[in-house]
Protein backbone atom coordinates (compact mmCIF):
# COMPACT_ATOMS: atom_id res chain seq x y z
CA UNK A 1 0.00 0.00 0.00
CA UNK A 2 2.95 2.34 -0.76
CA UNK A 3 1.18 4.21 -3.10
CA UNK A 4 -0.08 6.70 -1.16
CA UNK A 5 3.35 7.76 -0.57
CA UNK A 6 4.81 8.41 -4.30
CA UNK A 7 4.56 10.73 -6.57
CA UNK A 8 2.18 11.27 -9.87
CA UNK A 9 3.14 12.81 -13.02
CA UNK A 10 0.95 15.56 -14.92
CA UNK A 11 -1.93 16.62 -11.63
CA UNK A 12 -3.28 19.86 -11.36
CA UNK A 13 -2.52 22.71 -9.28
CA UNK A 14 -2.24 22.24 -5.59
CA UNK A 15 -4.15 24.98 -2.97
CA UNK A 16 -1.79 24.74 -0.01
CA UNK A 17 -3.87 25.16 3.48
CA UNK A 18 -2.50 27.68 5.90
CA UNK A 19 -1.57 24.46 8.27
CA UNK A 20 1.35 22.14 8.53
CA UNK A 21 1.77 18.46 10.53
CA UNK A 22 4.92 18.37 12.61
CA UNK A 23 5.91 15.44 14.28
CA UNK A 24 9.14 17.51 16.70
CA UNK A 25 12.72 15.84 15.70
CA UNK A 26 11.33 13.30 13.20
CA UNK A 27 11.89 14.74 8.97
CA UNK A 28 9.35 15.44 7.00
CA UNK A 29 8.62 12.01 4.92
CA UNK A 30 7.89 12.00 1.13
CA UNK A 31 3.93 11.66 0.72
CA UNK A 32 1.43 12.08 -2.13
CA UNK A 33 1.45 15.55 -1.79
CA UNK A 34 -2.85 15.82 -2.99
CA UNK A 35 -3.75 13.24 -0.33
CA UNK A 36 -1.43 15.04 2.44
CA UNK A 37 -3.58 18.66 1.38
CA UNK A 38 -6.66 16.75 1.57
CA UNK A 39 -6.03 15.51 5.12
CA UNK A 40 -4.68 19.09 6.41
CA UNK A 41 -7.68 20.16 4.84
CA UNK A 42 -10.05 17.67 7.11
CA UNK A 43 -8.00 19.23 9.83
CA UNK A 44 -8.55 22.76 8.81
CA UNK A 45 -12.27 22.33 8.52
CA UNK A 46 -12.56 20.77 11.88
CA UNK A 47 -10.85 23.55 13.21
CA UNK A 48 -13.28 26.43 11.54
CA UNK A 49 -16.23 24.44 13.03
CA UNK A 50 -15.11 24.59 16.52
CA UNK A 51 -14.69 20.90 16.54
CA UNK A 52 -12.43 19.42 19.09
CA UNK A 53 -12.46 15.89 17.76
CA UNK A 54 -11.54 14.53 14.41
CA UNK A 55 -12.88 10.93 13.73
CA UNK A 56 -12.30 8.57 10.50
CA UNK A 57 -14.16 5.42 10.53
CA UNK A 58 -12.37 2.95 7.94
CA UNK A 59 -14.05 -0.36 7.16
CA UNK A 60 -11.89 -0.67 3.47
CA UNK A 61 -14.78 -0.11 1.16
CA UNK A 62 -14.70 3.93 2.34
CA UNK A 63 -13.96 6.00 5.63
CA UNK A 64 -16.62 8.87 7.27
CA UNK A 65 -14.94 11.89 8.92
CA UNK A 66 -16.78 12.97 11.68
CA UNK A 67 -16.33 16.08 13.69
CA UNK A 68 -17.36 16.60 17.70
CA UNK A 69 -18.69 19.44 18.09
CA UNK A 70 -20.02 20.77 21.75
CA UNK A 71 -19.74 16.77 22.83
CA UNK A 72 -21.77 15.45 19.25
CA UNK A 73 -20.08 13.69 16.35
CA UNK A 74 -21.30 15.60 13.09
CA UNK A 75 -20.95 13.38 9.94
CA UNK A 76 -19.12 15.13 7.19
CA UNK A 77 -17.44 14.35 4.36
CA UNK A 78 -17.27 10.36 3.18
CA UNK A 79 -13.77 9.10 1.86
CA UNK A 80 -13.28 6.56 -1.13
CA UNK A 81 -11.73 3.34 0.39
CA UNK A 82 -8.03 4.24 -0.92
CA UNK A 83 -8.31 8.11 -0.58
CA UNK A 84 -9.47 6.86 2.93
CA UNK A 85 -6.38 4.31 3.47
CA UNK A 86 -3.86 7.06 2.65
CA UNK A 87 -5.11 9.89 4.66
CA UNK A 88 -5.64 7.44 7.81
CA UNK A 89 -2.08 6.19 7.09
CA UNK A 90 -0.79 9.93 6.76
CA UNK A 91 -2.53 10.69 10.47
CA UNK A 92 -0.83 7.46 11.59
CA UNK A 93 3.11 7.96 10.15
CA UNK A 94 2.82 11.62 11.40
CA UNK A 95 1.59 9.93 14.98
CA UNK A 96 5.06 7.80 15.21
CA UNK A 97 3.15 4.76 14.19
CA UNK A 98 4.24 1.42 12.33
CA UNK A 99 2.43 1.00 9.07
CA UNK A 100 3.29 -2.27 8.82
CA UNK A 101 2.06 -3.43 12.30
CA UNK A 102 -1.64 -4.20 12.84
CA UNK A 103 -2.15 -3.60 16.57
CA UNK A 104 -5.81 -3.34 18.68
CA UNK A 105 -4.36 -0.90 19.95
CA UNK A 106 -2.08 2.48 19.62
CA UNK A 107 -1.50 6.30 20.91
CA UNK A 108 0.87 8.84 19.72
CA UNK A 109 0.66 12.78 19.11
CA UNK A 110 1.87 15.28 16.90
CA UNK A 111 1.87 19.47 16.19
CA UNK A 112 -0.30 20.97 14.09
CA UNK A 113 1.04 24.41 12.82
CA UNK A 114 -1.53 27.14 12.04
CA UNK A 115 -0.68 30.69 11.82
CA UNK A 116 1.01 31.79 14.65
CA UNK A 117 -0.57 28.74 16.82
CA UNK A 118 0.52 25.32 17.61
CA UNK A 119 -1.76 22.57 18.70
CA UNK A 120 -0.75 19.20 20.32
CA UNK A 121 -2.38 16.63 18.58
CA UNK A 122 -3.14 13.06 20.29
CA UNK A 123 -3.98 10.54 18.21
CA UNK A 124 -5.24 7.42 19.11
CA UNK A 125 -5.93 4.30 16.92
CA UNK A 126 -8.27 1.61 17.76
CA UNK A 127 -9.34 -1.92 15.72
CA UNK A 128 -12.77 -3.27 15.95
CA UNK A 129 -14.76 -5.67 14.36
CA UNK A 130 -15.00 -4.81 10.84
CA UNK A 131 -13.49 -1.18 10.73
CA UNK A 132 -10.50 0.87 12.15
CA UNK A 133 -11.21 4.20 13.81
CA UNK A 134 -8.60 6.83 14.35
CA UNK A 135 -9.30 9.91 16.45
CA UNK A 136 -7.18 13.17 16.64
CA UNK A 137 -8.42 14.89 20.18
CA UNK A 138 -7.40 18.84 19.15
CA UNK A 139 -5.80 20.24 21.87
CA UNK A 140 -7.07 24.36 20.78
CA UNK A 141 -6.48 25.95 24.37
CA UNK A 142 -10.28 26.07 24.64
CA UNK A 143 -10.46 27.37 28.26
CA UNK A 144 -12.21 24.74 30.19
CA UNK A 145 -14.40 25.71 33.46
CA UNK A 146 -13.31 26.44 36.84
CA UNK A 147 -16.32 26.57 38.77
CA UNK A 148 -19.12 25.10 39.54
CA UNK A 149 -21.21 27.88 39.00
CA UNK A 150 -19.55 29.02 35.37
CA UNK A 151 -20.49 25.01 35.09
CA UNK A 152 -24.18 25.45 35.65
CA UNK A 153 -24.71 25.57 39.39
CA UNK A 154 -26.40 28.15 40.59
CA UNK A 155 -24.57 29.80 43.59
CA UNK A 156 -27.23 29.04 46.53
CA UNK A 157 -26.78 24.95 45.97
CA UNK A 158 -22.86 26.02 44.95
CA UNK A 159 -22.60 27.61 48.67
CA UNK A 160 -24.55 24.75 50.40
CA UNK A 161 -21.68 22.49 48.86
CA UNK A 162 -18.85 24.83 50.22
CA UNK A 163 -20.22 25.08 53.85
CA UNK A 164 -21.05 20.90 53.86
CA UNK A 165 -17.56 20.22 52.91
CA UNK A 166 -16.06 22.65 55.57
CA UNK A 167 -16.50 19.80 57.87
CA UNK A 168 -15.17 16.02 57.83
CA UNK A 169 -17.20 13.96 55.68
CA UNK A 170 -17.52 12.20 52.72
CA UNK A 171 -18.66 13.77 49.12
CA UNK A 172 -19.04 12.04 46.30
CA UNK A 173 -18.46 12.67 42.63
CA UNK A 174 -20.48 11.50 39.71
CA UNK A 175 -20.90 11.98 35.88
CA UNK A 176 -21.56 9.24 33.07
CA UNK A 177 -18.52 8.09 30.93
CA UNK A 178 -16.79 11.19 28.57
CA UNK A 179 -19.51 13.67 30.22
CA UNK A 180 -17.37 16.20 31.95
CA UNK A 181 -16.56 14.20 35.62
CA UNK A 182 -13.00 15.29 35.74
CA UNK A 183 -13.96 18.67 34.91
CA UNK A 184 -16.89 18.55 37.88
CA UNK A 185 -14.26 16.94 40.06
CA UNK A 186 -12.04 19.45 39.74
CA UNK A 187 -14.08 22.29 40.38
CA UNK A 188 -15.93 20.39 43.12
CA UNK A 189 -12.20 20.59 44.90
CA UNK A 190 -11.69 24.39 44.06
CA UNK A 191 -14.74 24.86 46.17
CA UNK A 192 -11.84 23.63 49.34
CA UNK A 193 -9.88 26.42 50.87
CA UNK A 194 -6.46 24.61 49.35
CA UNK A 195 -4.47 27.30 51.26
CA UNK A 196 -5.28 27.08 54.93
CA UNK A 197 -6.04 23.35 54.07
CA UNK A 198 -3.43 19.80 53.37
CA UNK A 199 -5.34 18.75 50.27
CA UNK A 200 -3.90 15.94 48.51
CA UNK A 201 -5.14 14.12 45.72
CA UNK A 202 -4.58 10.61 43.52
CA UNK A 203 -4.81 9.05 40.39
CA UNK A 204 -4.15 6.86 38.21
CA UNK A 205 -0.91 6.96 35.95
CA UNK A 206 -2.88 7.09 33.13
CA UNK A 207 -4.92 10.00 33.80
CA UNK A 208 -4.99 12.86 31.62
CA UNK A 209 -6.24 15.12 34.40
CA UNK A 210 -5.89 19.19 34.54
CA UNK A 211 -3.85 19.81 37.96
CA UNK A 212 -5.72 21.67 40.54
CA UNK A 213 -3.63 24.21 42.01
CA UNK A 214 -2.10 23.28 45.98
CA UNK A 215 -3.42 19.30 45.24
CA UNK A 216 -0.85 18.14 43.31
CA UNK A 217 -1.73 14.51 42.00
CA UNK A 218 0.12 10.92 43.64
CA UNK A 219 -0.19 8.50 41.29
CA UNK A 220 -0.52 4.85 41.42
CA UNK A 221 -0.20 2.23 37.92
CA UNK A 222 -3.09 -0.21 37.64
CA UNK A 223 -0.57 -2.12 35.28
CA UNK A 224 1.67 -3.13 38.32
CA UNK A 225 -1.31 -3.82 40.53
CA UNK A 226 -1.65 -0.65 42.30
CA UNK A 227 -4.88 0.97 43.56
CA UNK A 228 -5.26 3.84 45.69
CA UNK A 229 -4.96 2.25 48.61
CA UNK A 230 -1.40 1.26 47.59
CA UNK A 231 -0.24 5.22 47.77
CA UNK A 232 -2.82 6.57 50.81
CA UNK A 233 -1.18 4.97 53.58
CA UNK A 234 2.12 7.25 52.58
CA UNK A 235 -0.03 10.30 52.46
CA UNK A 236 -1.14 9.61 55.61
CA UNK A 237 1.98 10.20 56.96
CA UNK A 238 1.73 13.98 55.86
CA UNK A 239 -1.65 14.58 58.17
CA UNK A 240 -3.70 16.26 55.81
CA UNK A 241 -7.24 17.97 56.03
CA UNK A 242 -8.38 16.42 52.37
CA UNK A 243 -8.05 13.27 50.76
CA UNK A 244 -9.37 13.36 46.64
CA UNK A 245 -9.53 10.10 44.72
CA UNK A 246 -10.31 10.47 41.44
CA UNK A 247 -12.23 6.97 40.81
CA UNK A 248 -12.96 4.39 43.68
CA UNK A 249 -13.34 1.08 42.31
CA UNK A 250 -12.45 -1.62 44.77
CA UNK A 251 -13.27 -2.01 48.99
CA UNK A 252 -9.72 -2.13 49.82
CA UNK A 253 -9.80 1.86 48.85
CA UNK A 254 -13.09 2.52 50.01
CA UNK A 255 -12.49 0.93 53.61
CA UNK A 256 -9.30 3.19 53.74
CA UNK A 257 -11.23 6.00 53.06
CA UNK A 258 -14.24 5.39 55.26
CA UNK A 259 -11.74 5.77 58.08
CA UNK A 260 -10.59 9.02 57.41
CA UNK A 261 -13.60 11.40 58.44
CA UNK A 262 -13.49 9.63 61.84
CA UNK A 263 -10.09 11.31 61.87
CA UNK A 264 -11.59 14.29 61.38
CA UNK A 265 -10.94 14.68 57.25
CA UNK A 266 -12.70 15.29 54.57
CA UNK A 267 -12.77 13.19 51.80
CA UNK A 268 -13.56 13.43 47.80
CA UNK A 269 -14.11 10.69 45.60
CA UNK A 270 -16.59 9.70 42.98
CA UNK A 271 -17.40 7.21 40.36
CA UNK A 272 -18.77 6.71 36.92
CA UNK A 273 -22.65 6.14 36.82
CA UNK A 274 -26.02 7.85 35.34
CA UNK A 275 -26.99 9.93 38.25
CA UNK A 276 -26.80 10.51 41.98
CA UNK A 277 -28.63 7.36 43.19
CA UNK A 278 -27.24 4.80 41.13
CA UNK A 279 -23.73 6.42 41.88
CA UNK A 280 -24.68 5.38 45.28
CA UNK A 281 -25.84 2.17 45.49
CA UNK A 282 -22.75 1.27 43.51
CA UNK A 283 -20.50 2.91 46.10
CA UNK A 284 -22.46 0.91 48.90
CA UNK A 285 -21.35 -2.15 46.99
CA UNK A 286 -18.14 -1.72 48.02
CA UNK A 287 -18.76 -1.39 51.55
CA UNK A 288 -18.48 -3.96 53.97
CA UNK A 289 -19.97 -1.53 55.83
CA UNK A 290 -22.58 0.38 53.67
CA UNK A 291 -24.03 2.40 56.91
CA UNK A 292 -20.89 3.73 57.83
CA UNK A 293 -20.64 5.24 54.32
CA UNK A 294 -24.49 6.68 54.85
CA UNK A 295 -23.67 8.12 58.14
CA UNK A 296 -20.24 10.03 56.86
CA UNK A 297 -22.16 10.98 53.31
CA UNK A 298 -22.34 15.38 52.89
CA UNK A 299 -23.41 15.26 49.38
CA UNK A 300 -23.65 13.48 46.35
CA UNK A 301 -22.50 15.37 43.25
CA UNK A 302 -23.73 14.54 39.54
CA UNK A 303 -23.11 15.99 36.55
CA UNK A 304 -23.98 15.86 32.53
CA UNK A 305 -23.70 18.15 29.75
CA UNK A 306 -25.74 19.57 27.69
CA UNK A 307 -25.13 22.03 24.58
CA UNK A 308 -26.90 25.46 24.77
CA UNK A 309 -29.32 26.50 21.80
CA UNK A 310 -27.87 28.97 19.92
CA UNK A 311 -29.10 32.62 20.83
CA UNK A 312 -29.21 33.90 17.37
CA UNK A 313 -31.33 31.29 15.82
CA UNK A 314 -33.06 29.52 18.72
CA UNK A 315 -36.96 30.17 18.16
CA UNK A 316 -39.84 29.66 21.35
CA UNK A 317 -42.77 27.30 20.49
CA UNK A 318 -45.37 26.65 22.67
CA UNK A 319 -45.53 23.78 24.77
CA UNK A 320 -47.10 20.51 22.97
CA UNK A 321 -49.94 19.49 25.97
CA UNK A 322 -49.05 16.00 24.81
CA UNK A 323 -45.34 16.66 25.71
CA UNK A 324 -46.40 18.16 28.91
CA UNK A 325 -48.72 15.43 29.95
CA UNK A 326 -45.35 12.82 29.41
CA UNK A 327 -43.28 14.99 31.54
CA UNK A 328 -46.13 15.51 34.30
CA UNK A 329 -46.30 19.37 33.78
CA UNK A 330 -49.53 20.86 34.29
CA UNK A 331 -51.01 22.82 31.67
CA UNK A 332 -50.23 26.36 31.70
CA UNK A 333 -47.19 26.26 34.00
CA UNK A 334 -44.81 26.09 31.23
CA UNK A 335 -45.80 29.20 28.68
CA UNK A 336 -43.22 28.07 25.64
CA UNK A 337 -39.75 26.00 24.74
CA UNK A 338 -37.43 26.35 23.00
CA UNK A 339 -35.75 24.99 19.64
CA UNK A 340 -33.21 25.58 16.28
CA UNK A 341 -34.83 27.42 13.63
CA UNK A 342 -33.89 29.58 10.53
CA UNK A 343 -31.25 32.42 11.34
CA UNK A 344 -32.48 35.41 12.67
CA UNK A 345 -30.68 37.62 9.86
CA UNK A 346 -32.03 41.04 8.19
CA UNK A 347 -34.04 40.53 4.88
CA UNK A 348 -31.46 42.21 2.69
CA UNK A 349 -28.84 39.90 4.18
CA UNK A 350 -30.80 36.56 3.26
CA UNK A 351 -31.21 38.12 0.07
CA UNK A 352 -27.89 38.49 -1.22
CA UNK A 353 -27.20 35.00 0.08
CA UNK A 354 -30.12 33.74 -2.18
CA UNK A 355 -28.65 35.52 -5.36
CA UNK A 356 -25.16 34.62 -4.25
CA UNK A 357 -26.30 30.75 -3.86
CA UNK A 358 -24.78 30.40 -0.13
CA UNK A 359 -26.81 28.55 1.94
CA UNK A 360 -29.10 30.55 4.57
CA UNK A 361 -27.23 28.79 7.49
CA UNK A 362 -26.88 30.81 10.97
CA UNK A 363 -22.70 32.18 10.97
CA UNK A 364 -22.72 31.96 14.32
CA UNK A 365 -22.87 28.15 15.30
CA UNK A 366 -22.84 27.14 11.24
CA UNK A 367 -26.26 25.51 10.90
CA UNK A 368 -26.10 23.69 13.97
CA UNK A 369 -28.56 24.85 16.49
CA UNK A 370 -26.43 24.56 19.19
CA UNK A 371 -23.49 26.72 20.65
CA UNK A 372 -21.33 25.86 23.30
CA UNK A 373 -22.08 24.12 26.76
CA UNK A 374 -23.77 23.88 30.36
CA UNK A 375 -23.99 21.61 33.09
CA UNK A 376 -27.21 19.83 34.14
CA UNK A 377 -26.33 19.16 37.80
CA UNK A 378 -27.89 16.80 40.79
CA UNK A 379 -27.35 17.96 43.75
CA UNK A 380 -28.32 15.41 46.81
CA UNK A 381 -27.43 16.66 50.24
CA UNK A 382 -27.81 14.26 52.79
CA UNK A 383 -29.91 14.52 56.12
CA UNK A 384 -31.60 11.39 58.38
CA UNK A 385 -34.51 11.72 56.28
CA UNK A 386 -32.58 10.81 52.57
CA UNK A 387 -30.24 8.16 54.91
CA UNK A 388 -33.59 6.66 55.91
CA UNK A 389 -34.62 5.77 52.00
CA UNK A 390 -31.08 4.27 51.49
CA UNK A 391 -30.59 1.99 54.72
CA UNK A 392 -31.55 -1.25 52.66
CA UNK A 393 -30.53 -1.96 49.53
CA UNK A 394 -33.17 -1.92 46.61
CA UNK A 395 -32.99 -2.54 42.68
CA UNK A 396 -36.14 -0.38 42.49
CA UNK A 397 -33.97 2.74 41.82
CA UNK A 398 -37.06 4.64 40.43
CA UNK A 399 -38.64 3.95 43.19
CA UNK A 400 -36.16 5.82 45.51
CA UNK A 401 -36.17 8.61 43.01
CA UNK A 402 -39.34 9.54 43.60
CA UNK A 403 -39.43 9.75 46.96
CA UNK A 404 -36.20 11.88 46.89
CA UNK A 405 -38.57 13.92 44.76
CA UNK A 406 -41.25 14.08 47.30
CA UNK A 407 -38.28 15.63 49.78
CA UNK A 408 -37.86 18.20 47.60
CA UNK A 409 -34.92 16.74 45.60
CA UNK A 410 -35.20 18.08 42.10
CA UNK A 411 -34.02 15.02 39.21
CA UNK A 412 -31.82 15.10 36.44
CA UNK A 413 -35.43 16.14 34.59
CA UNK A 414 -36.31 18.56 36.46
CA UNK A 415 -33.37 20.30 35.79
CA UNK A 416 -33.18 19.25 32.26
CA UNK A 417 -36.87 21.26 31.97
CA UNK A 418 -36.08 24.17 33.91
CA UNK A 419 -32.82 24.78 31.40
CA UNK A 420 -35.46 24.08 28.33
CA UNK A 421 -38.14 26.46 30.28
CA UNK A 422 -35.81 29.07 30.43
CA UNK A 423 -34.52 29.27 26.76
CA UNK A 424 -31.23 27.63 27.71
CA UNK A 425 -31.38 24.30 25.76
CA UNK A 426 -34.38 22.23 24.26
CA UNK A 427 -36.08 19.59 25.58
CA UNK A 428 -34.70 17.69 22.33
CA UNK A 429 -31.47 17.92 23.83
CA UNK A 430 -32.55 17.29 27.56
CA UNK A 431 -34.27 13.82 26.40
CA UNK A 432 -30.82 13.00 23.98
CA UNK A 433 -28.84 13.14 27.28
CA UNK A 434 -30.84 11.57 29.89
CA UNK A 435 -32.19 8.92 27.24
CA UNK A 436 -35.98 9.83 28.28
Amino acid sequence: MAWFFGKKQQEPELVEPPLQFVRPGAPIPQLNPFLYVHARMIVLNALAARADVVRVTFTGQKAQVQYQIDGVYHNREVLAGQTGAGIVAIYKLFAGFDLKKRVPQQEGAFEIHHLQNRIPCRVEDKLVKGAEILSLYLDTGKPRPQKLTEMGLDEERAEQLKAAMEEPGVVLVTAPPHLGYSTVFNAVVRLIDRYMRDVVMVQSVHDREEEVENAAPTTFDPDKGETPATVIPELLLRYPNVICVRKVADKETMALLLEQPEKERLVVTGLLARDDTEALYRAMALCDEPQKLLSQLKAVVGHRVLRKLCEQCKHPYPPPPQLLQQLGIPQGKIRAFFKPGPPRLPPEEIERMQKEGIPIVCPQCQGIGYLGQTGLFELLMFNDQVRQLFQRPTQDLDAVRQALRKLGHRTPLDEGILLAAKGITSIQEVSRVLKV
